[in-house]
């Protein structure tokens, strides 16, 4: 992702080596570090996870 900060000794750092990946097209492998639509992070979560038990390894991105 572009222009993502973090807070790095009391100040804020651009990420440069961010893993995460926004997946906006279906036909986009579905491996690594992702940020999906709400619909996609409800079909690929545990049982343990929409209940709250574990966390789960995906991002949710919650934009229109």
């Amino acid at each position: 992702m572009n222009n993502l900060i973090t807070l790095c000794h009391g100040a804020a750092c651009i990420v440069t080596d961010d893993p995460w990946a926004l997946l906006r097209d279906a036909d986009t492998p579905l491996d690594g570090s992702l940020i999906l639509s709400l619909a996609l992070w409800l079909e690929r979560q545990s049982e343990a996870v929409l209940q709250g038990f574990e966390a789960s390894r995906d991002g949710l991105c919650l934009s229109p």
